[in-house]
């Protein structure tokens, strides 16, 4: 168990019923861990592929952990080694330490203590779903021009990109119900407050 890991332990035995709502748990993250927002991110992602009512409720924890990795690591553009820390650090959270530790053993995983190892370890795809969150472009995904697509086409999407991870200048936000196209370069910061599907061009 990284640190990180052990952090998000303590969230949970303070705030067990977090998980419940996604505003709540969205919120905390940024308390226990403020300076690993790719992290929370994955976690994020995750907890959009249901996976607290997958790892508390299946016959086969170990099984359903491992399929939503791939789910992960297909659908978000992330490699399998980040897909798996998601998965143990959910397993963790919500008490599966021997999953968690079964897994590890299994699938070597590379400590995701800072910043730099998912940068290392991110490898995104020219077409992905990404999940409400934040994305750095050139880390989580590819720059350039992009096509962003609505999955829930009767809710509004809100883009806004960032010059940097500090979220401090704002250099374009739209609202759209179906369709955007936009760019953006190295560095910046994309957030979304609902699942879409993007496409680099």
């Amino acid at each position: 168990m990284d640190d990180i890991q052990k952090r998000l332990t303590q969230m949970l035995e303070e705030w067990p019923d977090c998980v419940d709502d996604r505003r709540q748990f969205r919120s905390l993250l940024q308390d226990y861990i403020p300076q690993n927002k790719l992290q929370a991110n994955l976690l994020l992602n995750a907890y959009d592929e249901d996976v607290v009512t997958q790892l508390k409720s299946c016959s086969d924890v170990t099984l359903h952990a491992l399929q939503l990795a791939k789910s992960l690591s297909d659908n978000y553009g992330v490699t399998k080694e980040s897909a798996i820390w998601s998965v143990v650090t959910w397993c963790y959270m919500l008490r599966q330490n021997k999953i968690a530790e079964s897994i590890e053993g299994t699938f070597p995983i590379v400590p995701s203590t800072s910043t730099a190892d998912i940068i290392q370890q991110t490898t995104p795809k020219k077409k992905m779903k990404l999940g409400c969150g934040m994305y750095l472009a050139g880390v989580d995904i590819p720059t350039g021009d992009f096509k962003m697509e609505a999955v829930e086409k009767n809710s509004p999407v809100y883009l806004f990109i960032y010059t940097d991870l500090t979220s401090s200048k704002c250099v374009h936000n739209e609202r759209f119900m179906i369709q955007a196209y936009s760019t953006i370069e190295r560095g910046q910061l994309m957030k979304v407050n609902e699942p879409v599907l993007i496409s680099f061009i």
